[in-house]
Protein backbone atom coordinates (compact mmCIF):
# COMPACT_ATOMS: atom_id res chain seq x y z
CA UNK A 1 0.00 0.00 0.00
CA UNK A 2 1.40 3.45 -1.01
CA UNK A 3 0.73 5.73 1.75
CA UNK A 4 0.46 8.88 0.09
CA UNK A 5 -2.35 7.58 -2.29
CA UNK A 6 -4.23 6.46 0.82
CA UNK A 7 -6.79 9.07 3.21
CA UNK A 8 -5.34 10.14 6.51
CA UNK A 9 -7.55 8.02 9.14
CA UNK A 10 -6.44 4.52 6.75
CA UNK A 11 -3.03 5.12 7.39
CA UNK A 12 -3.62 5.84 11.08
CA UNK A 13 -5.64 3.23 11.61
CA UNK A 14 -3.63 0.78 9.81
CA UNK A 15 -0.81 1.91 12.08
CA UNK A 16 1.71 2.66 9.37
CA UNK A 17 4.35 6.14 10.03
CA UNK A 18 2.55 8.86 7.90
CA UNK A 19 4.62 10.43 5.42
CA UNK A 20 5.62 14.19 6.34
CA UNK A 21 3.96 17.02 4.82
CA UNK A 22 4.35 21.05 5.03
CA UNK A 23 2.88 23.48 7.01
CA UNK A 24 1.79 27.06 5.45
CA UNK A 25 4.53 28.37 7.03
CA UNK A 26 7.17 26.36 4.67
CA UNK A 27 5.36 27.53 1.84
CA UNK A 28 5.35 30.81 2.81
CA UNK A 29 9.16 30.60 2.99
CA UNK A 30 9.73 28.41 -0.12
CA UNK A 31 7.50 31.31 -1.63
CA UNK A 32 9.70 34.23 -1.04
CA UNK A 33 12.91 32.24 -0.97
CA UNK A 34 12.57 30.25 -4.29
CA UNK A 35 9.17 31.81 -5.94
CA UNK A 36 6.21 30.62 -7.36
CA UNK A 37 7.72 26.80 -8.49
CA UNK A 38 8.45 25.88 -5.00
CA UNK A 39 5.04 26.58 -3.53
CA UNK A 40 3.08 24.14 -6.35
CA UNK A 41 5.59 21.69 -5.70
CA UNK A 42 4.73 21.93 -1.87
CA UNK A 43 0.69 22.30 -2.17
CA UNK A 44 1.40 19.33 -4.99
CA UNK A 45 3.18 17.09 -2.54
CA UNK A 46 0.59 17.50 0.41
CA UNK A 47 -2.33 16.60 -1.87
CA UNK A 48 -0.63 13.79 -2.83
CA UNK A 49 -0.56 12.96 0.88
CA UNK A 50 -3.77 13.61 1.17
CA UNK A 51 -5.07 11.15 -1.41
CA UNK A 52 -5.80 13.94 -3.76
CA UNK A 53 -3.76 13.32 -7.23
CA UNK A 54 -5.83 15.73 -9.95
CA UNK A 55 -5.38 18.79 -6.96
CA UNK A 56 -2.04 18.16 -6.95
CA UNK A 57 -1.33 18.17 -10.66
CA UNK A 58 -3.61 20.81 -10.60
CA UNK A 59 -1.25 22.91 -8.10
CA UNK A 60 1.83 22.06 -9.94
CA UNK A 61 0.96 23.72 -12.95
CA UNK A 62 -0.32 26.74 -11.39
CA UNK A 63 3.15 26.79 -9.74
CA UNK A 64 4.46 26.85 -13.32
CA UNK A 65 2.03 29.11 -14.40
CA UNK A 66 2.89 31.91 -11.91
CA UNK A 67 6.69 31.64 -12.72
CA UNK A 68 5.67 32.63 -16.30
CA UNK A 69 3.05 35.54 -15.20
CA UNK A 70 5.73 36.58 -12.70
CA UNK A 71 8.47 36.91 -15.97
CA UNK A 72 6.11 38.92 -17.43
CA UNK A 73 5.51 41.40 -14.95
CA UNK A 74 8.72 41.45 -13.69
CA UNK A 75 9.79 42.24 -17.41
CA UNK A 76 7.60 45.04 -17.35
CA UNK A 77 8.37 46.92 -13.61
CA UNK A 78 10.58 49.77 -13.47
CA UNK A 79 14.17 48.53 -12.31
CA UNK A 80 14.87 51.57 -10.77
CA UNK A 81 12.85 50.50 -7.57
CA UNK A 82 15.71 48.13 -6.29
CA UNK A 83 13.01 46.76 -3.52
CA UNK A 84 10.25 45.96 -5.96
CA UNK A 85 11.44 42.22 -6.33
CA UNK A 86 12.07 41.96 -2.51
CA UNK A 87 8.65 43.24 -1.43
CA UNK A 88 6.47 41.01 -4.69
CA UNK A 89 8.26 38.22 -3.08
CA UNK A 90 7.16 38.88 0.00
CA UNK A 91 3.36 39.21 -0.76
CA UNK A 92 3.56 36.38 -2.60
CA UNK A 93 4.80 34.35 0.04
CA UNK A 94 1.92 35.51 2.44
CA UNK A 95 -0.41 34.96 -0.20
CA UNK A 96 0.88 31.33 -0.71
CA UNK A 97 0.38 31.28 3.51
CA UNK A 98 -2.99 32.22 3.07
CA UNK A 99 -3.94 30.00 0.17
CA UNK A 100 -2.65 27.24 2.30
CA UNK A 101 -4.33 27.81 4.95
CA UNK A 102 -7.46 28.29 3.22
CA UNK A 103 -7.38 25.59 0.84
CA UNK A 104 -5.78 22.62 3.54
CA UNK A 105 -5.70 24.16 6.74
CA UNK A 106 -8.76 21.60 7.86
CA UNK A 107 -6.83 18.27 6.31
CA UNK A 108 -3.47 19.40 7.51
CA UNK A 109 -4.97 20.27 11.26
CA UNK A 110 -6.59 16.46 10.87
CA UNK A 111 -3.08 15.19 9.78
CA UNK A 112 -1.31 16.43 12.43
CA UNK A 113 -4.07 15.19 15.40
CA UNK A 114 -3.59 11.64 13.73
CA UNK A 115 0.00 11.94 14.66
CA UNK A 116 1.94 13.39 11.35
CA UNK A 117 4.70 15.54 11.21
CA UNK A 118 5.96 18.19 9.28
CA UNK A 119 8.89 18.92 7.67
CA UNK A 120 12.22 20.19 8.79
CA UNK A 121 14.19 23.41 8.18
CA UNK A 122 16.99 21.51 6.15
CA UNK A 123 14.02 19.76 3.53
CA UNK A 124 12.25 22.92 2.84
CA UNK A 125 15.91 25.36 2.80
CA UNK A 126 16.58 21.98 0.14
CA UNK A 127 13.15 22.69 -2.25
CA UNK A 128 13.85 26.86 -1.77
CA UNK A 129 17.20 26.39 -3.14
CA UNK A 130 16.56 24.14 -5.69
CA UNK A 131 13.49 26.56 -6.77
CA UNK A 132 15.53 29.05 -7.09
CA UNK A 133 18.42 27.55 -9.10
CA UNK A 134 15.76 26.43 -11.70
CA UNK A 135 13.76 29.85 -11.31
CA UNK A 136 16.77 31.85 -11.99
CA UNK A 137 17.74 29.40 -15.44
CA UNK A 138 14.03 30.15 -16.55
CA UNK A 139 14.56 33.84 -16.40
CA UNK A 140 17.54 34.36 -17.96
CA UNK A 141 16.66 31.82 -20.50
CA UNK A 142 13.55 33.84 -21.09
CA UNK A 143 15.64 37.44 -21.22
CA UNK A 144 17.73 35.98 -23.40
CA UNK A 145 15.20 34.45 -25.73
CA UNK A 146 13.12 37.84 -25.56
CA UNK A 147 15.92 40.17 -25.88
CA UNK A 148 18.47 38.37 -28.73
CA UNK A 149 15.90 35.79 -30.35
CA UNK A 150 11.94 36.82 -30.37
CA UNK A 151 12.74 40.50 -29.54
CA UNK A 152 15.43 43.42 -29.21
CA UNK A 153 17.45 43.80 -25.83
CA UNK A 154 16.02 46.96 -23.47
CA UNK A 155 16.70 48.88 -20.62
CA UNK A 156 14.48 50.89 -18.54
CA UNK A 157 15.22 54.18 -17.06
CA UNK A 158 13.54 56.37 -14.63
CA UNK A 159 11.28 55.74 -11.74
CA UNK A 160 8.05 54.94 -13.93
CA UNK A 161 10.53 52.62 -16.28
CA UNK A 162 11.33 54.53 -19.32
CA UNK A 163 12.24 52.31 -22.08
CA UNK A 164 14.89 52.24 -24.66
CA UNK A 165 14.68 49.13 -26.93
CA UNK A 166 17.90 48.60 -29.19
CA UNK A 167 19.73 46.67 -31.61
CA UNK A 168 22.50 45.19 -29.51
CA UNK A 169 24.71 44.35 -32.55
CA UNK A 170 24.97 48.10 -33.05
CA UNK A 171 24.50 49.80 -30.28
CA UNK A 172 26.83 49.89 -26.85
CA UNK A 173 25.08 50.10 -23.89
CA UNK A 174 26.89 52.61 -22.74
CA UNK A 175 25.36 54.33 -25.78
CA UNK A 176 21.85 53.37 -25.01
CA UNK A 177 22.80 54.93 -21.75
CA UNK A 178 24.11 58.28 -23.26
CA UNK A 179 21.05 58.39 -25.03
CA UNK A 180 18.42 57.97 -22.57
CA UNK A 181 20.78 60.37 -20.54
CA UNK A 182 20.02 63.06 -23.53
CA UNK A 183 15.83 62.34 -23.65
CA UNK A 184 15.88 62.96 -19.79
CA UNK A 185 17.80 66.38 -20.13
CA UNK A 186 14.95 67.04 -23.09
CA UNK A 187 12.31 66.20 -21.10
CA UNK A 188 11.03 63.05 -22.83
CA UNK A 189 12.00 60.59 -20.00
CA UNK A 190 10.29 62.17 -17.58
CA UNK A 191 7.91 60.96 -14.40
CA UNK A 192 4.63 61.23 -15.36
CA UNK A 193 4.01 59.34 -18.71
CA UNK A 194 6.22 56.07 -19.52
CA UNK A 195 7.55 56.31 -22.77
CA UNK A 196 9.60 53.88 -25.07
CA UNK A 197 11.69 54.12 -27.68
CA UNK A 198 13.71 52.25 -30.39
CA UNK A 199 17.14 53.37 -31.12
CA UNK A 200 19.49 52.09 -33.96
CA UNK A 201 22.74 53.09 -35.13
CA UNK A 202 23.84 52.93 -38.65
CA UNK A 203 27.16 54.34 -40.65
CA UNK A 204 27.32 56.50 -37.83
CA UNK A 205 23.88 57.73 -37.44
CA UNK A 206 21.26 57.18 -34.38
CA UNK A 207 18.01 56.88 -35.35
CA UNK A 208 15.44 56.72 -32.56
CA UNK A 209 11.84 55.69 -33.52
CA UNK A 210 8.60 57.09 -31.43
CA UNK A 211 5.33 55.90 -31.30
CA UNK A 212 2.72 58.61 -31.98
CA UNK A 213 -1.15 57.93 -31.99
CA UNK A 214 -2.93 57.19 -34.98
CA UNK A 215 -3.35 60.74 -36.90
CA UNK A 216 -0.78 62.66 -34.50
CA UNK A 217 1.60 62.21 -36.89
CA UNK A 218 0.35 64.61 -39.08
CA UNK A 219 -0.22 66.98 -35.97
CA UNK A 220 2.07 70.27 -36.70
CA UNK A 221 2.45 71.20 -33.10
CA UNK A 222 3.79 67.59 -32.05
CA UNK A 223 6.08 67.82 -35.37
CA UNK A 224 7.90 71.04 -34.23
CA UNK A 225 8.18 69.81 -30.82
CA UNK A 226 9.79 66.58 -32.47
CA UNK A 227 11.82 68.63 -34.19
CA UNK A 228 12.93 70.40 -31.38
CA UNK A 229 13.80 67.67 -29.11
CA UNK A 230 15.51 66.33 -32.09
CA UNK A 231 18.39 69.22 -32.36
CA UNK A 232 18.77 69.15 -28.38
CA UNK A 233 19.09 65.70 -28.67
CA UNK A 234 21.84 66.72 -31.60
CA UNK A 235 23.91 69.01 -29.42
CA UNK A 236 24.49 66.05 -26.84
CA UNK A 237 25.80 64.17 -30.29
CA UNK A 238 27.89 66.45 -31.78
CA UNK A 239 30.34 63.20 -33.50
CA UNK A 240 26.42 61.42 -34.63
CA UNK A 241 24.04 62.81 -36.53
CA UNK A 242 20.62 61.98 -34.93
CA UNK A 243 17.31 61.23 -37.25
CA UNK A 244 14.45 60.69 -35.25
CA UNK A 245 11.51 58.61 -36.64
CA UNK A 246 7.71 59.03 -35.87
CA UNK A 247 5.89 55.95 -36.02
CA UNK A 248 2.02 54.72 -35.84
CA UNK A 249 0.44 53.68 -32.27
CA UNK A 250 0.74 49.97 -33.57
CA UNK A 251 4.71 49.78 -33.35
CA UNK A 252 8.13 50.98 -34.54
CA UNK A 253 7.94 49.85 -37.79
CA UNK A 254 5.23 51.68 -39.02
CA UNK A 255 6.76 55.30 -39.38
CA UNK A 256 4.77 58.09 -41.01
CA UNK A 257 7.39 60.63 -40.64
CA UNK A 258 11.46 60.91 -40.39
CA UNK A 259 12.76 64.17 -39.21
CA UNK A 260 16.94 64.31 -40.05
Amino acid sequence: MNPKNTDIKALADSQEVLPKIFSAKAARLVTVLGGPLGAGYIFAHNYNVFGEKRKAKISFIIGLLSTVLILIIANNLPFAHKNSGIIFSVINGWLAYALMNYLQGKRINTFTERGGNFYDGWRIAGISTVSCILLLSVVFAYFYLANNVFGSPSKAYGSIGNRIYYNGAELRESEVDKIAKALEDVGMFGNEKRVAVYAEKENGLYYLTFTLKNGAEEDEAKINNFKFIRNEIQNEFPSNHIVLKLSSEGGFDDVKTTLH
